[in-house]
């Protein structure tokens, strides 16, 4: 997978990566959210934004670029959102990571396309294939 299309799962389609990543490994899909505080002064309220799909393992995720640790999650917030905020990881269905970003949803085959791309990408090809 070329960076051009490395940085289509990073910032567009990383649900579609992280659901053909679910299905390829097992592992739970999840969401991560920034949760930052609201800009509403009278109020102490948290606003949550989800920023990012992947699947887990452990303490580390799995997405495009490979495995990244939960604290490099805030990256893909940071490009997003001011600070301050945390990052949480949350588990997530298929069907709710389809529809997690896009009204019109990830189609089957956007998702059968993450799945090829995965299976010849040098840096996931092989971390898919040890988890065989």
């Amino acid at each position: 997978m070329d960076a051009g299309r490395r940085r289509r799962y990073m910032m567009g389609m990383c649900d579609a990566m992280g659901i053909a990543l679910h299905r390829l490994t097992g592992l739970p899909l999840v969401k991560v959210i920034a949760r930052k505080r609201s800009v509403d002064p009278d109020f102490f309220e948290w606003d949550e934004e989800p920023v990012h799909i992947a699947v887990k393992q452990g303490s580390r995720l799995l997405d495009a670029a490979g495995w990244i640790g939960v604290r490099d999650a805030k990256a893909t917030a940071l490009s997003t959102l001011k600070p301050p905020f945390r990052v949480i990881v949350e588990p997530i269905s298929e069907e709710e990571a389809a529809e997690l970003f896009t009204v019109e949803g990830v189609t089957e085959e956007q998702i059968e396309e993450a799945v090829d791309d995965a299976l010849a990408d040098p840096v996931l090809a092989p971390i898919l294939e040890k988890m065989r």
